[in-house]
């Protein structure tokens, strides 16, 4: 999974909102709703890498000894848990980029957006990757699900998937550069006006 390499991560992002009046209505109570969605997807995406890293250096070293640090002594695999981060961020990620929609269509917004933005581009796509992690958990909780089914996302090298889905980590990590960049961009308008 590659490093976003942000200016800052995302706890940031929702830092920026404190104290400029941007909890509000209309435009600019989206745009805080978009930073929020943008710093919480960015977080999600940050531990998914940090409990992959976990596990590929527990795989590396399955001998050493246990200790309260140590990937061994943890109850869930590193794998399992950067799993479930990736979903939070798919969520989110959904989320985001639907709000972005929104601000991109309002004539009154700070900011400009590309509407060629891959990540707006990519909407369907992610959409489509979150309907299955729900669609999922449907048919888990009504044991509807084959048995050759995957149960739960796929976390591989390159990628993320879950049935006829997948999004490469490259993908990921340049989508949440850009919400990145279009929520400082809200923050500069906002902090020059």
């Amino acid at each position: 999974m590659p490093a976003l390499e942000l200016k800052a991560t995302g706890p940031y992002l929702a830092q920026i909102l404190r104290g400029r009046g941007f909890f509000g209505e209309g435009t600019v109570g989206l745009e805080s709703v978009f930073c929020r969605l943008a710093s919480q997807a960015i977080d999600e995406y940050e531990l998914a890498r940090h409990y992959l890293i976990e596990y590929v250096r527990s795989e590396a070293s399955p001998n050493s000894v246990p200790s309260p640090g140590n990937v061994a002594t943890w109850p869930v695999s590193p794998l399992l848990i950067a799993g479930g981060k990736l979903e939070n961020c798919i969520h989110v990620l959904h989320r985001c980029v639907r709000c972005l929609a929104a601000l991109r269509r309002r004539h009154d917004a700070g900011v400009t957006i590309d509407k060629n933005l891959s990540v707006l581009r990519a909407a369907s796509r992610i959409g489509g990757f979150r309907d299955d992690i729900e669609h999922v958990y449907n048919d888990l909780s009504k044991d509807a699900i084959a048995s050759d089914k995957p149960h739960t996302i796929q976390v591989a090298a390159a990628e993320v998937r879950l049935r006829e889905n997948r999004i490469r980590y490259s993908d990921l990590a340049t989508w949440l550069r850009q919400l990145y960049d279009v929520a400082s961009s809200i923050n500069q308008d906002r902090t020059q006006s």
